[in-house]
């Protein structure tokens, strides 16, 4: 379905209600159920988190931002000390507290009643367990609200069905569920409801906006804002629609009043954040991380979205679909092609923004957290992806049917030669009676471990296919460096870091297991050609110390970075620490493949070299 669909101002159908109530409630049972944890407190505030809520709790009890009492109260996990205006830090934002303030009224409501009906006896200070609990129940029902968004954007182009399995999914299949359930306190599940708010007022708008529509339109822009500072990225959409009408000759004057008046919207609601930064950092508009914690020049977008260190895709494949659907929605014609070209242009440039930031993983997170912003998108390019797939096989009814039953005989093949493998090697009793699930186990790893072999983890391709081409090295070896920096890991290892070839996370084609040569573990490099990989974060000078050892006299190799040969040297037998400098210009941030030449000792044998340790620090 290309056009908007006419029946989008019809009530959404029944059946997409009844499985929104049904997600709702999966949440909500979770949400009561689930316990205390190594990354969770049963729903009281922790970590990050603490930082969110003492806005909630200093605006409602001290009307400041002053936090010492409350960080008395709540803690203060990450140890912020009082700024040079005299107010203690807190980096985090304003706007998730306020989204929560109508859950804390009811939560200290329902405290104070069960404390006078001699139930509890919590304190009513913002503390309690069944205070904070209540509170952040909020972010269950932020989750449910996007699922409802995503489902009524998704209608207006896709049949109800789809979008209500769209906005389904993007709770259930991605990190949003975590971030509602498990640490409900962190603002992720409030990023991604106002963003698809803001996303279908503005698509439900394209077609006629009065003013105080364009005032509300940049208000729910500044409260994205207030949530997730990056989100902001999103104004983009309502920028492009301000341009396009600017073009139209006799609609200048009113679209340049449209955008001061969007405008104003943006920063009235986006100014209690400027407040409290002019108040604790002196400023209303700052980095309150400070200014090295974006790293321009030096952005890692693949990472966060590919890396087995929180990519958003490796730990949630169904968004890599998703993102394929959105750009297939860009090829068709219609209404929706335009919204999916833009929303993709805002998650580009949001991969680059999250890429910059110092610590692009986000720390102890479950997956891409920072995304969340962008589950709209993630719902739209499902809704595409679903209503594809179920066209193509509404036309091949035959061949899906034909291809059942093949799929059917190759599992049960599968299974039968695995347990014929188990069998020959006696990995099951004979003539015995014995469990079956260790043998059915075995078949499904058997099969994953295929895949695996073959294509590497699918959450990570193309990047782990590049990587393999690159180094040598069978794709799933990619999971093992990607998201490693050696420059951090320098300045982490007091300015020196040791590493070895036998280890895979650096080793690529030609470098052997670990093995003791000489009295020195070691790995052992055969033949002519060789490769190593160094990740960096940033290109910067390097001073090497390699230890290698010939098997046989006469042995040489050259090494080379980027094109640039950093080390020819001839390899005695004995142990020699081989000193050099990799500068800067031969290095690249991401991956940089090093590249070894050996030639073969004066015995004629096949060239052979005992690399040892390889210590790595900045050059002076």
């Amino acid at each position: 379905m290309n056009e908007a669909s006419p029946a989008a101002a019809a009530p959404l159908a029944r059946g997409v209600w009844a499985a929104l109530a049904a997600l709702l409630l999966a949440l909500t049972v979770a949400y009561v159920r689930h316990p205390e944890g190594r990354f969770t407190r049963a729903g009281k505030a922790h970590g990050d988190g603490v930082y969110y809520y003492v806005y909630l709790r200093s605006l409602v009890y001290d009307r400041d931002f002053d936090f010492r009492n409350d960080y008395a109260l709540l803690g203060n996990p990450h140890h912020r000390p009082v700024g040079a205006y005299g107010l203690p830090e807190n980096r985090f934002a304003i706007g998730a507290g306020l989204l929560w303030l109508p859950t804390f009224a009811l939560a200290q409501a329902a405290t104070a009643t069960s404390n006078a009906a001699g139930w509890t006896a919590e304190p009513l200070d913002g503390s309690s367990l069944q205070t904070q609990r209540i509170t952040f129940f909020a972010s269950v029902l932020h989750a449910a609200a996007t699922a409802l968004a995503i489902a009524l954007l998704a209608r207006r182009f896709f049949a109800d069905w789809v979008a209500g399995l769209a906005g389904v999914a993007t709770v259930l299949a991605t990190p949003l569920w975590w971030y509602a359930v498990y640490q409900p306190s962190w603002p992720h599940a409030a990023s991604a409801c106002v963003v698809a708010i803001f996303v279908l007022l503005w698509e439900r708008g394209r077609t006629g906006r009065s003013r105080r529509g364009w005032f509300g339109l940049g208000a729910l822009l500044g409260l994205v804002a207030l949530v997730r500072a990056q989100d902001v990225l999103f104004g983009l959409l309502p920028a492009v629609e301000l341009l396009l009408a600017a073009r139209v000759a006799g609609q200048r004057r009113a679209t340049l009043v449209n955008a001061a008046v969007f405008g104003l919207g943006a920063a009235l609601a986006f100014s209690p954040q400027m407040l409290a930064w002019w108040q604790i950092y002196g400023s209303p508009l700052t980095i309150p991380q400070g200014e090295g914690f974006m790293l321009w020049s030096a952005s890692k977008p693949g990472f966060t979205l590919f890396s087995s260190r929180n990519g958003l895709i490796a730990w949630s494949p169904i968004l890599g679909l998703a993102l394929l659907g959105a750009l297939l929605l860009t090829l068709r014609r219609g209404p929706a092609r335009l919204l999916a070209a833009l929303l993709l242009l805002v998650f580009a440039a949001e991969a680059y923004v999250l890429g910059s930031t110092r610590d692009w993983w986000g720390g102890w997170a479950f997956g891409g957290r920072r995304y969340l912003g962008c589950s709209v998108l993630f719902g739209l390019g499902l809704a595409a992806l679903i209503d594809a797939a179920h066209a193509w096989c509404a036309r091949h009814v035959r061949l899906v049917l034909a291809a059942l039953p093949v799929l059917g005989v190759s599992l049960f093949a599968v299974c039968n030669l695995s347990l014929v493998h188990d069998y020959f090697y006696a990995e099951v009793e004979r003539g015995e009676p014995q469990p079956m699930r260790p043998p059915s186990l075995r078949a499904a790893t058997r099969g994953v471990a295929a895949i695996y072999d073959a294509l590497g983890h699918p959450g990570a391709a193309p990047a782990s296919w590049w990587f393999a081409w690159r180094a040598g090295v069978a794709p799933e070896r990619y999971d093992a460096i990607s998201g490693i920096e050696v420059d951090v890991a320098i300045a982490q290892h007091r300015g020196a870091y040791k590493l070895y070839l036998y280890d895979t996370r650096w080793a690529g084609v030609g470098f052997g297991p670990k093995i003791d040569h000489a009295g020195q573990r070691a790995s052992l490099a055969e033949g002519t050609d060789a490769r190593f990989v160094l990740p960096l974060r940033r290109p910067l000078p390097l001073r090497a110390h390699l230890q290698l050892a010939a098997t046989g006299p006469g042995a040489a190799l050259e090494i080379a970075v980027g094109g640039v040969a950093v080390l020819t040297a001839t390899v005695e037998e004995a142990w020699k620490t081989h000193e050099f400098t990799i500068p800067a210009e031969a290095l690249a941030a991401g991956f940089n493949y090093v590249t070894v030449t050996q030639t073969p000792p004066q015995t004629g044998e096949p060239p052979a070299i005992a690399w040892g340790s390889l210590q790595l620090a900045l050059a002076r």
